[in-house]
């Protein structure tokens, strides 16, 4: 091998120390994923405040042929890289870790921050997009070298000798060579932080050299010293001269900003046209029945008398008919309320009577208070007490009178989803048992403690929790906080009731096919809407129009644990 070809692949010491960061990796990506370094995302940041997977997801190894192939690009953009190594060793894990604190910050405001009740700036895989390997550390660096803010005294990875694009040089090949990566790894929310984060570099760097010119000199190419003519290695780059790329072209600061909002375009809009084709084209069938005897879902809707005997029937009226679409034999809905007198519900039963069923429960409790905890704890005993016309479904979604299902066939596929997702968490049948349960036991796809889904066996350890609750002498454990019914309910589904703990041990295979623990199954975004919000059944409670509505994130969105199925319209 000849000096310049050496040197054109790196065949030294520290040019294959520094390929080995990704060679190794790809070698390990057979190892369980419990012993290799977990890929970043900044959910891990903003919610676990874990930093491991931030330091050191450049080390993860691939998960996918995809993401390989991306890993042997980047190896051979490592063998091939034309800057000084050392530049490479001194500037790749900040430029890492300011790309990662980039997304975190983008994860944070468009999910936390400004997502949290701005649906149109709600983006689910700015938090949950996973980032690893070097491939963006690579491509801004290749940023920074081809519009000539690092030093560049050779030609680009992936490039022709002698081949420019103008007074743009070589930054299209980086750009193309960035946006290759990202597709691999379907990663746009990482390449696309990467990108901005490349040129705000070049951005500053080209303001400093504009207004601070003694500062910083535009240098784009190592400059040989006279006085030292005779040295092999002036020698090597004046052997290399005839190969020699034009210098990195200095772009001003209006180039810089055209071509970097181009090139964030040009790489996000495959999935900006793409994604809802395709998600139009895959509606999610619903789920069977474990049994053909019992019904799949039970809506089972709460209703109780508002002061405005009108506005509570239109409420009722609109929410009833947003259900009506999804009914068969399979879905069932039930009216179920505790109140002696409610005009809207009489109303409402002679209307729908076909469509649902209607219970006026008229049992009276005087050892308990009348309110949420015992209204819920007689309805979880209706639906699951024998029925002469109905058997228990196998699972039941709570839901207030004033929460209709939205966002039309994207809203009910969401619902399908999650039962699909439910569903299938149920272990294989055996000799022993014909109908196993499932190991997930929950969704949610509202908010409070509408859009919850049960699994019909946990609806008696509910009703007992409720009615302790409820009961005027109280023989809750002393200590135990008194928490709102819907947050009594969310706690004991979660696992976080010391009446109720859940086991934690039991791993289900989320839908990438992967182990994951068996947790609670929520939608990105809410599909339920809050239609009565301005009319409370509470007296006194404060109105809240504006809050909880269709299309707000998912209060449980990042939580550590839970699945989520990602909701866009």
């Amino acid at each position: 091998m000849s000096r310049f070809t050496a040197a054109r692949l790196n065949v030294t010491w520290p040019g294959l120390l520094l390929t080995s960061n990704v060679v190794i990796p790809v070698l390990f990506a057979i190892l369980p994923p419990h012993r290799s370094f977990p890929a970043f995302t900044p959910r891990q940041l903003i919610d676990d405040r874990d930093l491991v997977p931030l330091l050191f997801a450049p080390w993860s190894g691939p998960t996918n042929l995809s993401s390989t192939l991306s890993r042997v690009l980047q190896i051979f953009a490592l063998v091939s890289y034309s800057a000084p190594i050392s530049a490479f060793y001194q500037n790749a894990y900040s430029t890492w870790i300011c790309i990662a604190s980039a997304r975190g910050l983008a994860g944070w405001v468009l999910t936390r921050c400004v997502g949290w009740a701005a649906p149109r700036f709600f983006k689910h895989w700015s938090l949950y997009e996973s980032s690893s390997g070097f491939g963006a550390i690579l491509y801004v660096m290749h940023i920074l070298q081809s519009t000539g803010t690092l030093s560049s005294p050779q030609q680009l990875p992936l490039s022709l000798p002698g081949f420019g694009f103008g007074k743009y040089g070589q930054v299209p090949i980086s750009l193309v060579f960035g946006a290759t990566l990202c597709y691999l790894e379907d990663a746009p929310w990482t390449y696309g932080i990467a990108l901005l984060c490349g040129f705000a570099l070049v951005l500053v760097h080209r303001m400093l050299v504009l207004f601070l010119p003694k500062i910083v000199a535009p240098s784009n190419r190592i400059p040989l010293n006279p006085r030292n003519w005779d040295d092999p290695e002036m020698a090597l780059n004046r052997e290399m001269s005839a190969f020699e790329q034009p210098p990195a072209p200095i772009l001003g600061i209006r180039d810089v900003l055209f071509i970097g909002i181009l090139s964030l375009a040009l790489l996000e809009a495959p999935y900006a046209i793409f994604s809802p084709i395709f998600k139009s084209m895959s509606p999610t069938p619903m789920p069977h029945s474990p049994s053909p005897s019992i019904p799949l879902l039970e809506i089972l809707m709460l209703t109780f008398p508002r002061s405005d005997v009108n506005a509570s029937t239109a409420i009722m009226q609109t929410t009833i008919e947003s259900y009506i679409p999804i009914l068969n034999d399979n879905i069932h809905l039930s009216v179920f309320t505790h109140a002696t007198e409610h005009p809207a519900f009489n109303a409402m039963k002679k209307l729908y009577s076909e469509n649902a069923t209607f219970y006026q429960d008229q049992d009276t409790h005087p050892d308990a208070w009348s309110g949420h905890y015992l209204h819920l704890a007689e309805a979880f005993r209706w639906v699951s007490d024998p029925r002469p016309s109905r058997h228990e479904a196998e699972w039941i979604m709570l839901i207030e009178d004033d929460f209709p299902i939205c966002a039309g066939e994207v809203g009910k596929d969401a619902l399908r989803k999650v039962l699909a997702i439910l569903e299938s968490s149920r272990p294989p049948p055996d000799d022993s048992t014909l109908h196993p349960l499932p190991r997930r036991r929950a969704g949610f796809i509202g908010t409070g403690g509408s859009g919850l889904i049960i699994h019909r066996t946990m609806l008696p350890i509910l009703q007992a929790i409720l009615r302790l609750h409820a009961e005027k002498h109280s023989k809750l454990p002393e200590g135990l906080q008194q928490r709102p019914p819907d947050v009594v309910m969310q706690d004991c589904i979660l696992g976080r009731d010391p009446l109720c703990p859940i086991a934690r041990d039991e791993l289900c295979l989320n839908q990438e096919s992967k182990p994951a623990t068996c947790g609670m199954v929520i939608t990105s975004r809410l599909v339920m809407d809050h239609i009565g919000g301005m009319f409370s059944t509470t007296r006194g409670k404060m109105k809240n129009s504006d809050k909880w509505r269709c299309g707000w994130r998912h209060a449980f969105h990042g939580a550590k644990g839970v699945e989520v199925v990602v909701v866009d319209w």
